[in-house]
């Protein structure tokens, strides 16, 4: 990263910790401006995420009623 970006690489480095975070970085601010999109985007990912709650419970009842094969059964 520093061959390819130089300068700009090496102020980020400082800036940022690489482990832990730093909380003395912390910039509160009054007004806090998100855009429409990104919570759109957020909302459909988390969606997504949610969706295999129900679904892995349809597959656990195929595999109860006998309709799809158990390949691997964990202790």
């Amino acid at each position: 990263m520093l061959a390819s970006h130089g300068d700009v690489f090496r102020d980020y480095a400082a800036r940022v910790p690489r482990f832990l975070p730093r909380m003395s970085g912390w910039k509160n601010v009054d007004l806090l401006e998100v855009p429409p999109r990104a919570v759109v985007t957020t909302f459909l990912d988390a969606c997504f995420f949610l969706a295999a709650i129900p679904l892995a419970e349809v597959f656990e009842q195929l595999q109860h009623n006998g309709i799809i094969p158990v390949l691997i059964r964990l202790p």
